[in-house]
């Protein structure tokens, strides 16, 4: 099952990977997405900064060694692999840094015709919000392909009786974005939009364009409101 949600997720990747290759002045608009969170009053739990490189080879065996390599260059990962007789290679790698930071690397591959797509995923997840850190991190590594971000925060004490609609709209509007489309249920609320200062935009189910994700998820059990934001998309369970 495992196998099956993450090769769903990478052939979204595919799908993105043409339209956005943006250069690295894109970590910006994670920089400034979290201080327009911060001045709407969201406390920032954790943010993501993902990239992905893609290639195609003749046969597992290549495969198999850049497996081994990653395992001989990434020796503080815990790795596993999973394989679905010989359609689909699952490699993933994970790293705790600390108690609030992962490095995970997972690389798919797929078979297509007589060779194999392979899709190698770079991901950093840190926990709470430090423009110090976060600036560190950026200038320490090379994002040398498409680069993606998840923002997940929380407003505390909401009224249980306010509408969604109108915080996601208020958060658009802050955002510089307009909606596209959206999905809405009892305690969720998840909006597709368009921020056309951003030169890059995927295409949505009506046909028209898209460049940013939100979520809001109301807390049955409280009154806070968990707020998931993704630059194009929202890479991760909301």
């Amino acid at each position: 099952m495992l196998l099956y949600i993450i090769l769903i997720f990478i052939a979204g990747f595919m799908v993105i990977d043409s339209q956005y290759r943006e250069s690295m002045d894109e970590k910006d608009k994670l920089l400034s997405t979290i201080n327009i969170l911060k001045n709407q009053g969201v406390i920032i739990h954790e943010w993501t900064i993902y990239s992905r490189e893609e290639l195609n080879v003749n046969n597992l065996d290549v495969i198999k060694e850049i497996e081994a390599k990653l395992k001989k260059d990434y020796t503080k990962f815990e790795w596993s692999t999973d394989m679905e007789q010989d359609h689909h290679y699952l490699i993933v790698g994970t790293n705790m840094k600390s108690d609030t930071e992962r490095e995970r690397i997972t690389v798919t591959a797929y078979k297509e015709d007589h060779s194999y797509q392979v899709v190698q995923t770079y991901s950093y997840t840190r926990g709470g919000w430090s423009e110090k850190d976060y600036r560190s991190f950026v200038n320490d590594i090379e994002l040398k392909n498409s680069i993606y971000f998840t923002v997940k925060g929380s407003l505390l004490d909401v009224d249980i009786n306010s509408d969604l609609n109108v915080k996601a709209n208020l958060l658009l509007e802050n955002l510089s974005a307009d909606k596209v489309e959206g999905l809405e249920e009892k305690n969720l609320v998840s909006v597709s939009a368009f921020n056309k200062d951003w030169a890059f935009s995927l295409p949505s189910t009506n046909n028209k364009r898209f460049n940013l994700q939100v979520a809001l998820r109301r807390e049955p059990s409280n009154s806070n409101l968990q707020i998931t934001i993704g630059i194009p998309i929202i890479t991760e369970e909301y």
